[in-house]
């Protein structure tokens, strides 16, 4: 059977339930998983490795064992019931809009999709997050607790928010893409897991170099080290227009300065 053959019989022809809403969450857990899989293997087994200690982006600041399961522990409880419920409701969206679960979609329309969902990904973030430095209230009550564990980032921090932030933070750019654009149902699964997986890279804690074509965690880094600057996830579309990321551009030319 072909792909085509499986989708129409597992996903059109499938409760609509079942393709909308138990296909999200089933998306989201298993690319949150894929995304995060090497870099908890590289805090299990390699660590200390030299080449891995190299890369830390941070290395005076490395997060202790006791710490980082913490994190991970409050991950896992998000994804394994917040995330349920977050899916399911995103799941009625999509129905509501008319979200497709036709015939698939083309290559091309997947990627000017996700190019598009990245825009707006990014404009909502970036406003959102600000919003929730710039308000005294909202920092101390909800995006603290984000920030006042991860001085220094790990891949799985990027899904340690308060309810409120996941929800409306993080949940809310995360969708609107697709709901504004009516995309396939097909096109939001292949987006769950680049999103995902930019995220975990940019909480990562480490500079790979091949990876900085998805994001640099050094941007973000930054962000978490110095509360500031950077609130943008993508493009840093907006940092740059704003000059919300001037401060990050004079660390990053004293570093660099530093190394010759």
């Amino acid at each position: 059977m072909t792909v085509e053959g499986l989708w129409i019989k597992y996903g059109t022809e499938a409760p609509w339930y079942v393709t909308y809403c138990v296909y999200s969450y089933l998306a989201l857990l298993s690319a949150t998983f894929v995304a995060n899989l090497p870099f908890l293997i590289i805090e299990v087994f390699f660590k200390n490795h030299p080449y891995i200690v190299s890369r830390q982006i941070n290395p005076k600041k490395s997060m202790p064992t006791e710490k980082y399961w913490k994190i991970f522990k409050g991950f896992m409880r998000g994804l394994l019931t917040h995330s349920v419920g977050s899916s399911v409701f995103a799941g009625l969206l999509f129905r509501w809009r008319g979200c497709s679960i036709g015939p698939l979609p083309s290559i091309l329309e997947v990627v000017v999709s996700i190019f598009c969902f990245m825009l707006i990904e990014d404009t909502l973030f970036y406003w959102i997050h600000r919003l929730l430095h710039w308000s005294e209230f909202l920092y101390k009550h909800v995006h603290i607790h984000h920030h006042e564990e991860l001085q220094n980032t790990v891949s799985v921090g990027h899904q340690y928010f308060h309810a409120i932030e996941l929800s409306l933070g993080a949940g809310l750019p995360f969708i609107a893409g697709p709901l504004l654009l009516k995309s396939h149902m097909v096109t939001f699964f292949i987006w769950t897991f680049v999103m995902m997986i930019e995220s975990s890279i940019a909480h990562c804690g480490y500079d790979f170099p091949f990876l900085n074509f998805i994001q640099d965690a050094r941007v973000h880094a930054y962000h978490h080290s110095h509360y500031m600057d950077n609130y943008g996830s993508y493009f840093n579309l907006w940092d740059k227009l704003l000059g919300t990321n001037k401060n990050f551009k004079q660390y990053e030319q004293r570093r660099l300065a530093k190394q010759k």
